[in-house]
C-alpha cells in the first residue's frame, strides 16, 4: 500500500476531497433554490401527462392553464377541507388545555394525599412544575410549527409558479439544457 502512495497521489486525493467538500458547501448554500426547482420539475412532469391529453382538443397554452387551475382547485379544496378540520381541532385543544392541566394537577394532588394517608411522603410539586413547563413547551412548538407552515407556503407558491412556467416552456428549457452536451450524447 505504501509503495503505491506517493506525494502526487496524496495531493490528488486531498484535492478530490476538497472539491467534494466545496461541492457540498455550494449545494448547501443553494439548497432552497435547488429544492424549489426540483419540486417544480416534478410538478411539471406529473402535470405534463394530463396537459398532453387535453392539448389534443385545444392549444397547449390553454391546456396548461386549464390543467394547472384545475389541479390548484383540487389541491386548494383538499387543503381547505383538511386545514379547517386541523385548525378546529387545534383551537379546541388550546381552549381545553388549561382545564386538562388543572385536572391533571388535581389528580396529582389526589395521588399525593392518598400516599400521605398511607404514610408515604412524596413531593409531587416538582412533577407538577415539570407538567406545567411541558405544557407550555408543547404550545410553543405548536406555534413554531404554524410559523414554519407559513414560511413553507411561500416555497409552495414559488414551486407552483416555476412549475407552471416549466409546463408552458418545457420544450424550450429542455432544448436549452441539451445544448450543454455534445450532439452525440444528447440522445443518450
Amino acid at each position: 500500500l505504501w509503495e503505491h502512495l506517493n506525494t502526487a497521489r496524496l495531493i490528488r486525493y486531498l484535492l478530490l476531497f476538497a472539491l467534494a467538500w466545496a461541492i457540498v458547501q455550494v449545494l448547501a448554500y443553494f439548497e432552497t433554490v435547488l429544492v424549489i426547482f426540483i419540486f417544480a420539475a416534478i410538478l411539471a412532469f406529473l402535470l405534463n401527462y394530463p396537459v398532453k391529453f387535453v392539448s389534443r382538443f385545444m392549444p397547449r397554452w390553454l391546456a396548461v392553464v386549464l390543467v394547472f387551475l384545475l389541479s390548484l382547485l383540487i389541491l386548494g379544496g383538499l387543503i381547505a377541507t383538511l386545514g379547517l378540520a386541523v385548525v378546529s381541532q387545534a383551537q379546541q385543544l388550546l381552549e381545553q388545555a388549561p382545564q386538562l392541566l388543572e385536572s391533571a394537577i388535581v389528580l396529582l394532588e389526589n395521588i399525593q394525599s392518598f400516599l400521605q394517608s398511607k404514610n408515604i411522603t412524596v413531593d409531587i410539586s416538582t412533577f407538577e412544575a415539570q407538567l406545567r413547563e411541558q405544557t407550555l413547551n408543547t404550545i410553543g412548538v405548536g406555534f413554531a410549527t404554524i410559523q414554519n407552515l407559513l414560511v413553507n407556503l411561500l416555497d409552495l407558491v414559488l414551486i407552483a409558479v416555476v412549475g407552471f412556467f416549466m409546463l408552458l416552456d418545457g420544450r424550450r428549457l429542455w432544448n436549452l439544457i441539451m445544448r450543454l452536451f455534445s450532439p452525440q450524447f444528447r440522445h443518450d
